[in-house]
């Protein structure tokens, strides 16, 4: 799968981070400390740890930027 275009996942894609991955948002890097029903919680991968929760179809355009119908 090409993951450079966004356009070509499904509204209903989802991610799967597993606890080894790191992640990139706004220029931040994450690495995952749970997943809930809603989303994810990444925590910060620097000395501050901090935790941010980002919903399933949120975490997907950050991730790989713009989708088509998602705002």
């Amino acid at each position: 799968m090409d993951l450079s275009n966004p356009t070509q996942y499904s509204h209903n894609t989802r991610l799967i981070i597993g606890e080894f991955d790191r992640v990139t948002i706004e220029g931040v890097s994450y690495r995952l400390h749970q997943e809930t029903e809603v989303g994810f919680v990444f925590l910060r991968d620097d000395e501050t740890h901090l935790a941010r929760q980002f919903s399933h179809e949120v975490s997907v355009v950050k991730v790989f930027g713009t989708k088509s119908g998602v705002n």
